[in-house]
């Protein structure tokens, strides 16, 4: 089974403070309600070849290791995601569209056996890429604007 998706959404600041709010993975789970507890397990974050897990409360449970592949912050992240059965590696992009914007995307490529139908599993991810990137971009508002004051 191969599954690809890709979300876009925007957000009024630069892409400084999307990835300013992104790279503290342990705070996550406090502007989402999709993450747990995350942590980094092995090197320097964001390096190359690092590793942190991370926990899916929901639509579904489900505990992941990523794996960075490559990092050129504020800009790019490309991670592999592995868990029960599925293994997927997303390519975030922040990318400043104005003085004042920027658009935030990701795509997927996700394959393996999962117990849910395709059509499911795509809309769980959906969900999660959503809730995921609809938080970080309003916490990434709020983090620039309190700089701004």
């Amino acid at each position: 089974m191969e599954v690809r998706l890709e979300h876009k959404t925007m957000a009024m600041c630069h892409p400084e403070d999307l990835w300013e709010v992104f790279r503290n993975i342990e705070d996550w789970h406090d502007w989402t309600s999709t993450f747990g507890q995350s942590g980094w397990v092995h090197g320097t974050p964001w390096q190359p070849g690092s590793r942190f897990f991370i926990e899916i409360i929901q639509p579904r449970r489900l505990d992941l290791e990523v794996v960075v592949l490559r990092c050129s912050a504020p800009h790019e992240v490309v991670l592999l995601c592995h868990g029960e059965g599925l293994a997927g590696e997303l390519w975030i992009h922040f990318m400043g569209e104005d003085w004042d914007r920027s658009n935030l995307s990701i795509e997927a490529a996700i394959v393996g056996t999962s117990r849910l139908p395709v059509p499911e599993l795509k809309a769980v991810i959906s969900h999660i890429f959503h809730d995921w990137f609809e938080g970080l971009s309003c916490v990434a508002v709020k983090h620039c604007t309190s700089i701004a004051l």
